[in-house]
């Protein structure tokens, strides 16, 4: 049954993501194309750029909206299923859902894992369109991205053997275990984010009035709570990472520059470690919060 679910919840949900996808690419496009402008090759031979054309007015304009376009994206698809779950759930409409023949615990999950699917594919997107606008400003500029990298990187002493062997040192964990974390990181902290969501919304609607209202105060102060709970969990990660790196910036240890390059980010790992700890508890907490409401505080009224 979690199978019909999630077909029926993809069906109607995919348009409004999917037009933000297009629109957005739509977008980069245009933005790369921008950088076609005479006033980017005035800047990037130190010419004269006090005379704007109509194309570069223009291309300004659409990388302002680009940018804008980013964040609004991302606030339209939270809204929107943070609206649909409310609507479908705890409304009129939550008589017809909560009559089926499913546990309440499949009904949030599959709503769940829908945005959740959403959310972490729009920002891989959002990070895709920003590279491509990043190495069409390189090339604009007259810049080649790749033979930049490429130097630094040899200049750097830059391997796979090389980064994994500090990564081990500083993290204890390879540089493609550090990928892998990442990537596990990123969907945690999606997660998390979207039953923080749901659950506000569950708890919001067990006030008799002002429901929607109650929802939006209650993700306010919980997004504070969990926010304050992490810095003071991370507290004593911050200052031991910051007596590591005062450590790594003194000459006495004579570290190499891929070594003063590397480490900082290895010794983050901590932090890492432990925001991504709390996005689990909270994820974990936030679904059961969710479950037993619609389970058993269910208020339709």
């Amino acid at each position: 049954m979690l199978g019909k679910l999630l077909k029926h919840e993809w069906k109607s949900t995919w348009k409004l993501p999917v037009g933000i996808c297009i629109f957005e690419l739509i977008l980069t496009i245009a933005g790369c194309l921008t950088f076609q402008s005479p006033m980017w090759q005035d800047i990037a031979t130190f010419g004269d750029t006090g005379h704007l054309t109509a194309f570069d007015i223009l291309g300004i304009i659409i990388l302002i909206t680009y940018f804008v376009s980013l964040i609004a994206g991302a606030f339209a698809i939270m809204i929107y299923f943070a609206c649909r779950f409310y609507k479908n759930l705890y409304t009129d409409e939550g008589y017809l859902m909560h009559t089926l023949p499913v546990k309440p615990g499949q009904l949030l999950l599959s709503k769940t894992l829908i945005y959740s699917l959403w959310n972490f594919l729009t920002g891989i997107l959002s990070l895709v369109s920003m590279l491509a606008l990043l190495f069409c400003m390189f090339q604009a500029l007259g810049l080649s991205l790749t033979d930049e990298m490429t130097a630094e990187l040899q200049a750097l002493g830059f391997t796979l053997e090389n980064a994994s062997a500090i990564f081990k040192e500083y993290a204890g964990l390879s540089f493609t275990g550090f990928m892998w974390f990442m990537f596990l990181y990123m969907i945690v902290t999606t997660f998390s984010s979207t039953l923080i969501i749901y659950a506000c919304a569950s708890i919001g609607q067990l006030f008799k009035k002002h429901k929607v209202a109650a929802s939006i105060i209650t993700y306010f102060v919980l997004s504070s709570m969990i926010s304050m709970v992490t810095a003071a969990a991370s507290l004593p990660m911050t200052i031991k990472l910051s007596s590591s790196l005062i450590a790594i910036d003194s000459p006495v240890l004579s570290l190499s520059p891929l070594e003063l390059t590397i480490a900082p980010m290895a010794s983050m790992m901590p932090l890492y470690y432990g925001t991504c700890v709390i996005a689990v508890i909270s994820s974990i907490v936030c679904y059961f919060v969710s479950e037993y409401i619609m389970r058993r505080k269910l208020n339709l009224d």
